[in-house]
């Protein structure tokens, strides 16, 4: 009687019959069973998920007060500069918020995975809802700045790249759950969903904090600054490491191999277009009299080329930019180093291309890949 109620549970809900515990894919294996944490095939994305836990915060952490009166006083160019920047990124958490747990959820079969997935869904609403109530405390008419966000239209079409490919995926998910997309449709998606999202996390958030903390190093909005080091240390820490960890895994199945051999050069026009939007948001952004103090245009268009490039990396392929070997703006370091750490060479592949661990190394343009390490 009991065996008989268990087999007639939807697989899709809790498969019973699963028997892939030990070796279970990332996604598209058996269908998933009970949540594992006695087998860890992947034991480095369960610590990300630990990492994740660990940084827990608070979005009400933070007294905006002082920022009130420096919104009224600042230059008009100042005060158009952090709108604009707050804009961008409080839509682009709300969309990577409401995006990834969807997106990948009818796919993972992974406990490790699913596990990080979900904390870093829910870590994403604390990031888009800190946005929030940075304009709530920061504005005596927190409903007009609303309006002001919504009214620019650059900053949605910065994210234009990337919300094509989970608009992509989205459809594939509900056409792959009535089975009218195959499982390597399904996969050819996922890829490039983390090709978009790594895309999104280490090149164009990056960017958007690289504005506020240059406020911050001259002593403005620094409760802003304080949260968005909050937000930048998730990000840096756990989101993109988890987006390098799963391309990585992928890319050394033959399923990855096969995947990265047809679309190679798909993924690379979906990095260079994120690339191309935050060069022309950096112009939008310096233009018509609008301040970013201590930063120019042709210094931020480069911290841009230069924060690409591990994404580039990770994936063995050459950026079409020319290299910068250094920070453009090395205070960002700073800022971005909130426990005082410094990343080692092999956790940070963009400066150093001999220190990539577990990721594609280019050899030429015929060449997949070559991983070592990982």
């Amino acid at each position: 009687m009991s065996e008989a109620n268990n087999r007639n549970l939807p697989s899709t809900i809790f498969n019973v019959d699963k028997t892939d515990y030990k070796t279970t894919e990332l996604f598209l294996g058996e269908e998933g069973g009970l949540i594992d944490s006695i087998n860890r095939p992947y034991p480095a994305i369960f610590d990300n998920y630990k990492k994740m836990l660990s940084l827990r915060w608070d979005e009400n952490e933070f007294d905006y007060g002082s920022c009130r009166q420096e919104f009224v006083t600042c230059s008009k160019g100042m005060y158009q500069a952090m709108i604009y920047n707050l804009a961008y990124q409080w839509e682009a958490d709300t969309v990577a918020s409401k995006s990834i747990v969807p997106l990948l959820s009818p796919f993972i079969t992974n406990s490790e995975l699913w596990g990080a997935t979900l904390a870093i869904g829910l870590n994403e609403y604390l990031h888009a809802l800190t946005y929030s109530e940075i304009v709530r405390g920061s504005f005596d008419d927190p409903d007009q700045v609303f309006k002001e966000i919504l009214d620019v239209t650059e900053s949605f079409q910065r994210l234009e790249a990337v919300a094509r490919v989970f608009g992509f995926v989205h459809d594939v998910a509900h056409r792959y759950a009535l089975k009218q997309a195959t499982k390597e449709e399904a996969y050819d998606a996922l890829m490039m969903l983390y090709a978009a999202l790594y895309s999104l996390e280490r090149i164009q958030f990056i960017s958007s904090f690289i504005v506020t903390f240059a406020f911050g190093e001259i002593g403005m909005f620094m409760p802003i600054a304080k949260a968005i080091q909050k937000i930048c240390q998730d990000e840096f820490e756990v989101h993109q490491v988890l987006d390098k960890l799963v391309i990585g895994i992928e890319l050394k199945t033959e399923r990855g191999q096969a995947w990265f051999k047809k679309n190679r050069q798909r993924v690379s026009t979906v990095i260079t277009e994120v690339v191309n939007s935050e060069l022309t948001w950096s112009e939008f952004l310096g233009s018509e009299d609008r301040e970013l103090p201590g930063i120019t245009v042709d210094k931020l268009r480069k911290a841009v080329i230069y924060n690409a490039q591990p994404v580039y990396a990770t994936f063995g392929l050459l950026s079409p930019f020319d290299r910068i070997e250094n920070n453009p703006l090395p205070f960002v370091e700073d800022w971005m180093n909130i426990n005082g750490i410094q990343a080692a060479p092999q956790e940070e592949a963009g400066r150093n291309s001999a220190y990539l661990i577990g990721q594609v190394q280019p050899r030429n343009e015929s060449a997949v890949y070559d991983v070592t390490g990982l």
